[in-house]
């Protein structure tokens, strides 16, 4: 038998994959690789429940939900268990408002005073794209907000008095500046365009477009016993929070789903034939501003609601994420690979959440499967320009493996997001390989982080990864620990 070319010498082990790891099909195989990675990474974040779903081509290929809904009763979380989607909640909505474009209901180019008449005069010149972009001018929270979810709205149209008449930020079209309060005004026009309670027409649009019960309004005057409690991160633990009331915003962050239907939404975004090609390419469309380009920040553009960015393989997504009391979010499309990735949690915490999915969306678009080989292998580097040294210690059962920079630069900076303060000098990882690399898949406080070849970003060969805002981890592996399952190379 041929054997495969190794790109580095270091990781040549990696490419001998024995075939008693092969599972019986790929869906099995992707379940345990994801669960693994989960449980791990509740253990260092300690998020009381995790779930994840991915769907690709219309099929449920994995669906990994891990730990508690209640940790009081200790009741477990189920695929069933429905979270706050927080500020995913957006795209849900932006698709629903795309469907009256695309039905003749609605002009995005038209001020909103059109379709909502009674607000204040210096809103006149907004218009729906302008919300759903973020250039509205209208601001995000304010100190003024701070009782906002203490009032329950029973329609979007009472939303109006959440935003009221605040004043604008910038001019109608001119800047990007991130605000949910648009988004109340969206979920307020939409009711009033398609005069239905928007909890009606919500449920309508999701069953046309899935046939599924999530995504839907959160109602927290109704006890639903499908849907998790909300928790916060504390020294002591995790400790659950009443739910604050988020009716003020639909749109904006008013959501729940489970992580199945969550993904099976991406799907249908990306295939359904509710929803035209005309406006999928307006949904994933960037908006420009006349003076400054595209809207968005160095990580992403915003389209018609959605985020348009490439992932750290240079692949399109379009995407969202979300964090509020209890919640911690992200569904990511890829719509050349026909990929949605659902990443749902019951706590707010920091974490590169984006990435995070990328990691989840490699194990089936490169066909990655653990690697049962060991050794220790002990490298050189740096994080964020400070140099570091270390080892990866991997043992033979399952690609369990453990990354230790001594306590260096990287581990002083994420034990910065570690909620019990408690001094980390090593992390867990797992080994994963593909038919040309072997790919180092980090579980850190702030999520997963994939280490792979990056021979452009080096004098020389070396892996590469990046945390936060853009700070990169480079590291070079000296050397090799011999052992029998990489002997022959």
């Amino acid at each position: 038998m041929k054997k495969p070319m190794c790109l580095a010498a270091a990781f040549c082990f990696a490419l001998a994959i024995s075939p008693s790891v092969q599972p019986r099909s790929s869906s099995n195989l992707n379940e345990v690789i994801i669960g693994n990675m989960l449980t791990k990474l509740q253990r260092i974040v300690r998020v009381p429940a995790l779930s994840v779903a991915v769907v690709r081509k219309g099929k449920l290929e994995a669906a990994v939900t891990i730990g508690k809904k209640d940790i009081t009763n200790q009741y477990e979380a189920t695929v069933d268990t429905a979270f706050r989607l927080a500020s995913v909640s957006k795209v849900v909505g932006a698709t629903m408002l795309a469907k009256l474009v695309q039905d003749g209901y609605l002009e995005p180019e038209a001020p909103i005073k059109t379709y909502l008449p009674n607000l204040p005069e210096h809103f006149g010149e907004i218009t729906t794209l302008q919300l759903l972009a973020h250039t509205s001018g209208l601001p995000h929270y304010q100190a003024l907000d701070s009782t906002i979810s203490s009032q329950h709205y029973l329609t979007a149209q009472d939303t109006l008095t959440a935003v009221g008449s605040r004043p604008l930020l910038a001019t109608p079209g001119e800047q990007y500046l991130y605000s949910s309060h648009g988004y109340t005004l969206l979920g307020a026009l939409y009711e009033e365009v398609t005069q239905k309670p928007l909890h009606q027409s919500t449920r309508e649009f999701i069953h046309e477009l899935t046939g599924l019960e999530t995504p839907m309004l959160e109602d927290v005057t109704r006890r639903n016993s499908n849907q998790s409690n909300a928790f916060e991160l504390r020294v002591d633990g995790p400790g659950t929070i009443k739910r604050h009331d988020q009716s003020y915003s639909p749109f904006g962050t008013g959501f729940i789903a489970t992580a199945s239907d969550l993904a099976m939404f991406g799907n249908a975004v990306l295939n359904s034939a509710v929803l035209n090609d005309e406006t999928r390419q307006m949904m994933f469309t960037p908006v420009e501003l006349p003076h400054s380009g595209t809207t968005g920040t160095y990580l992403y553009m915003v389209g018609f609601g959605w985020r348009v960015g490439i992932d750290y393989a240079a692949r399109r997504v379009v995407h969202h994420s979300g964090i509020t009391q209890g919640a911690r979010s992200a569904l990511i499309l890829y719509p050349e690979a026909d990929l949605s990735v659902a990443i749902l949690s019951n706590a707010s915490w920091t974490a590169q959440i984006e990435r995070t999915a990328f990691s989840i969306a490699d194990i089936l678009l490169e066909t990655q499967s653990i690697s049962p080989a060991s050794g220790e292998y002990t490298f050189t580097g740096s994080f964020d320009g400070v140099p570091i040294e270390g080892f990866l210690r991997c043992y033979s059962d399952g690609g369990e493996c453990v990354f230790s920079d001594h306590a260096g630069a990287l581990s002083q900076w994420l034990t910065g997001f570690n909620y019990s303060s408690q001094q980390t000098a090593s992390w867990p990882a797992l080994l994963a390989v593909t038919d040309t690399e072997a790919v180092i898949k980090l579980i850190t406080t702030v999520g997963f982080a994939d280490l792979r070849i990056a021979p452009d970003d080096c004098k020389d060969l070396c892996y590469v990864t990046e945390f936060g805002d853009a700070r990169k981890l480079k590291l070079k592996f000296v050397n090799r620990f011999r052992s029998d399952h990489i002997s022959e190379y």
